[in-house]
């Protein structure tokens, strides 16, 4: 048997070492990988935290700039508010308009720097779009005037007029398929995986036009310009002062031509009243009256989205105006953005804007 000598020993003693020493390697890596990672989503959850919170405050700061418009319109204009208009403090954010100023539906987007993020803002005036809900009165024979406007309303979205028949199956209380356009009642929708009914009842929120047969995604997008989801019982009419002018073409044919007075009008000074508008703009339909418009505004959307570091959330508000106060009728967030244009890809230097964000309801 032959002994081992001290080299062999110490040949020994090194590999041991050598193994030791990269398993503690190994071990440092992974511990400090882990610790890596555990600090970037530490980071993270504290950005997503810090941007949510910052939304929030966004649809809070609307809230109160909502409030305070009657106010600062007073100031301005030196005469008190009579009427909703675009040259109101929310139809300007960052750059409020004067008296002179001619904005038109769309409010400029407000990007504030908040030295802890950014927030993008906007706020819309819901009362000045076509309340899809006043279809729950469309599959009435003596309704053809509704069904009218609305084909040309989908019309000037460019979205195909026979929706308005699986709308009006939505929203209607029978059973029966909608005589015009493409009805679509609960053997459609039964037919679906998985299957589901049609509410048979007004709608509750925009989103839900995304359940009805023959409306695809785009069309969603293209008639959100136009319309809006209200209560039937409180809102119907549109706001000339506030509507896309496009919109207030579709009621009737004959608003077309009128359309660039009708813009310099309301820009010179709103309309105070439906008696107002017929004075100023002469060959206004008669027809056109206060079962269809008005010059006041109730119902707003509040949307804002915040950036800190790297991280997006969005937070959307419907509210309602009651007196002096803003009441939140329903609060949703979002992860990513929640308002869908260029702007907010250009302040953001976004190359491109979420389509689609997951998103959770919370409650205010």
């Amino acid at each position: 048997m032959t002994a081992r000598g001290p080299s062999t020993q110490r040949g020994v003693v090194l590999l041991v070492v050598l193994f030791t020493t990269a398993l503690l390697t190994l071990v440092v890596m992974e511990f400090t990988f882990a610790t890596q990672v555990d600090h970037r989503r530490a980071a993270h959850w504290l950005q997503a935290e810090q941007a949510r919170l910052l939304a929030r405050s966004g649809i809070e700061l609307g809230r109160e700039i909502l409030a305070q418009s009657p106010l600062v319109y007073s100031l301005l204009h030196g005469e008190a508010k009579v009427a909703d208009s675009l040259a109101e403090l929310w139809a300007g954010l960052c750059a409020p308009p004067g008296p002179n100023a001619c904005p038109n539906e769309f409010a400029d987007l407000c990007v504030i720097d908040t030295g802890a993020g950014r927030l993008a803002l906007r706020i819309t005036d819901e009362s000045g779009l076509y309340n899809v809900n006043r279809l729950v009165r469309a599959s009435h024979p003596a309704a053809e005037r509704e069904r009218s406007v609305f084909e040309r309303i989908a019309a000037a979205a460019g979205v195909e007029p026979e929706v308005l028949g699986a709308l009006a199956d939505w929203v209607d209380a029978d059973d029966r398929p909608f005589p015009f356009g493409r009805g679509a009642e609960s053997s459609v929708y039964a037919s679906r995986n998985p299957p589901y009914s049609p509410r048979n009842a007004p709608f509750e929120t925009f989103g839900e036009l995304a359940l009805v047969a023959g409306l695809k995604p785009p069309d969603l997008v293209r008639l959100r310009r136009f319309v809006t989801v209200l209560d039937p019982s409180d809102t119907v009419t549109i706001n000339v002062n506030t509507a896309p002018v496009e919109l207030l073409a579709a009621l009737d044919p004959a608003i077309g031509p009128l359309a660039a007075e009708l813009v310099a009008q309301r820009c010179q000074r709103p309309f105070a009243s439906v008696e107002d508008l017929r004075r100023r703009i002469p060959g206004w339909p008669h027809w056109l009256g206060e079962r269809w418009i008005h010059v006041r505004s109730a119902w707003f959307r509040i949307r804002a989205t915040a950036m800190v570091g790297e991280v997006r959330q969005s937070a959307e508000a419907l509210v309602h105006r009651e007196g002096d106060g803003i009441r939140v009728v329903y609060y949703v967030t979002r992860r990513g953005v929640v308002i869908p244009q260029a702007e907010e890809a250009q302040a953001f230097g976004l190359d491109e804007v979420a389509a689609r964000a997951s998103s959770e309801s919370e409650m205010p």
